[in-house]
């Protein structure tokens, strides 16, 4: 589901409590000083063009994945650039593949876009993830691999 306010609580828990995942979204907005700022700034970036941000659930109403997508120094037109993170307690559990399988089936504006993910060659769980929601390795002219959503 799309990020918003709603989600502050629970989200500000899951960073207090996932130090890697807290740094993985940290980098996403590296001049936010604080995980409230962070969360501020995620919210006011979901307003403009070209940044959408998505997070996964549990069956609780916690937060335990996170996604984004966006307009990066990496993308070509209608191209936008997944990233996601899921909470370490939660990794190998599927959650990676639904919260990606729920951003393609419920954002049908993905339509005009195409969503591509670049991952280091080492991370295979990402891989296996990317290939389960029907994305294909292409060139990329950047260090690691490209993935790109297949129609």
């Amino acid at each position: 589901m799309r990020l918003v306010d709603d989600h502050r609580i629970p989200f500000l828990r899951w960073l207090e409590s996932d130090e890697s995942s807290k740094k993985f979204i940290h980098k996403s907005v590296p001049s936010a000083t604080g995980n409230e700022v962070l969360f501020n700034q995620l919210i006011k970036m979901g307003y403009l063009e070209g940044f959408h941000a998505w997070v996964g659930t549990s069956s609780q109403g916690s937060i335990i994945a996170y996604a984004e997508a966006k307009i990066t120094g990496k993308t070509h037109k209608n191209e936008l650039e997944l990233i996601y993170v899921v909470a370490e307690v939660e990794r190998g559990n599927g959650v990676a593949s639904q919260l990606i399988n729920d951003i393609i089936s419920n954002n049908i504006w993905l339509l005009e876009k195409k969503l591509v993910a670049f991952i280091n060659p080492a991370n295979i769980a990402s891989i296996v993830v990317l290939q389960k929601n029907n994305f294909t390795e292409v060139p990329s002219k950047f260090n690691g691999l490209k993935f790109s959503q297949q129609a």
